[in-house]
């Protein structure tokens, strides 16, 4: 799970200064801590978890489809995949919507 670690000290490093002092509710560890196993359900309704992607470095992508700036992120984070998204790398978007793969379904087709 240290690409977990890494890939949050990267993000914390890119924000840049405004996240200096982190937030009060903010634990910092020494060392990194393993993920809780997610379970969740791919694009065709496949389990999955995040072990899934052991040896590669993934960037979790935790959005909704009711969030403005998380849709817009959404292209980027596809052309991420493609460039880089192989053997070694994977963008795993986390749909935290309520209704469903249904209602992700229909945010993807209206982007297509």
């Amino acid at each position: 799970m240290r690409w977990l670690a890494l890939t949050l000290v990267a993000v914390v490093a890119a924000v840049g200064p405004a996240l200096a002092d982190p937030p009060q509710n903010f634990v910092r560890r020494e060392t990194p801590a393993p993920v809780p196993e997610l379970q969740f359900a791919d694009g065709e309704g496949k389990p999955r978890t995040l072990g899934d992607f052991r040896g590669k470095v993934v960037l979790l992508n935790v959005w909704a489809t009711w969030c403005l700036s998380c849709r817009k992120e959404m292209p980027t984070l596809d052309r991420l995949q493609a460039a880089l998204g192989g053997p070694d790398f994977e963008v795993v978007a986390l749909s935290v919507d309520r209704g469903g793969a249904e209602i992700v379904r229909n945010v993807r087709r209206q982007r297509s």
